[in-house]
């Protein structure tokens, strides 16, 4: 077993399997990032399990906005929200 130790507060371990086209286990630890939001300057925290959630759907990027300014932001495009249209 590998162990990859990168910050420990706050440690959320991730197990990724066949590395190297072996059976090996990566123990992988993660810590709260404070981050900055691109739109009012606040700074926010990118939890451990947040990053956690991003690596499993393959993001690449880390949140830019807070989430009060991607609710927002969402708010404003109408993203997510019903149509009118019937089919």
């Amino acid at each position: 077993m590998h162990v990859v130790n990168l910050l420990t507060t706050m440690s959320l371990v991730l197990i990724a399997q066949t590395l190297n086209q072996r059976n090996t286990e990566v123990i992988i630890t993660m810590e709260d990032k404070t981050l900055v939001c691109k739109d009012c300057g606040k700074e926010f925290v990118f939890t451990a399990g947040e990053q956690a959630f991003y690596k499993e759907k393959g993001f690449a990027n880390e949140p830019q906005r807070c989430p009060e300014c991607r609710k927002a932001n969402k708010a404003k495009s109408g993203f997510g929200q019903k149509s009118n249209y019937r089919r």
